[in-house]
C-alpha cells in the first residue's frame, strides 16, 4: 500500500541503480551490518512492546534497516517506509510487509503518538537546503 502526498523531486542522485548498488553494499558490508546489529540491539534492550510495535523508518532508502526492526513489530505490527524518492520505494517493494509512504520529511504526513519506533538513519547528508 502506498500513500501519495506531493513533494518536491528527488535529488536526481537517487536513481535505480544508485539504490540496487546501495542495496549490495548493505547486504554484503560488514560496518552496515555491524549497525544494524548495534540498532537492533538498543531497540530491544529499550523496548517494551508486546509484539505489536508500529515502526516508521523515516529516510527508508531499500528498506533492509526497517525489515530487521520485523521482530519487534510482530504479526500485529506496522512497518512503514518513508522516502522522497521514488526509486527507493521501488526498491522497498521488493521486501515483505512493509507500508510504503511518499513523502518529505518536513512535515511527516502522520499526526503525532503515531509510531512506537521511528528511525532515521543516513538522511541528513541527503538534505537540501536544511539548516
Amino acid at each position: 500500500m502506498s500513500l501519495l502526498t506531493k513533494t518536491p523531486a528527488a535529488p536526481r542522485i537517487f536513481t535505480q541503480e544508485y539504490y540496487h548498488r546501495l542495496n549490495d553494499l548493505e547486504e554484503h558490508s560488514g560496518w552496515y551490518q555491524g549497525m544494524c546489529e548495534v540498532a537492533v540491539r538498543l531497540v530491544a534492550r529499550h523496548s517494551s512492546s508486546s509484539g505489536r510495535m508500529r515502526v516508521l523508518d523515516a529516510g527508508c532508502g531499500t528498506g533492509l534497516l526497517l525489515t530487521q526492526f520485523g521482530r519487534f513489530a510482530g504479526p500485529d505490527g506496522t512497518l512503514v517506509g518513508l522516502d522522497l524518492a521514488p526509486e527507493a520505494l521501488e526498491y522497498c517493494r521488493r521486501r515483505d510487509s512493509l507500508r510504503l509512504v511518499r513523502s518529505s520529511l518536513t512535515p511527516l504526513p502522520f499526526g503525532p503518538c503515531s509510531f512506537d519506533l521511528i528511525t532515521c538513519a543516513d538522511v541528513l547528508q541527503h538534505l537540501e537546503g536544511q539548516e
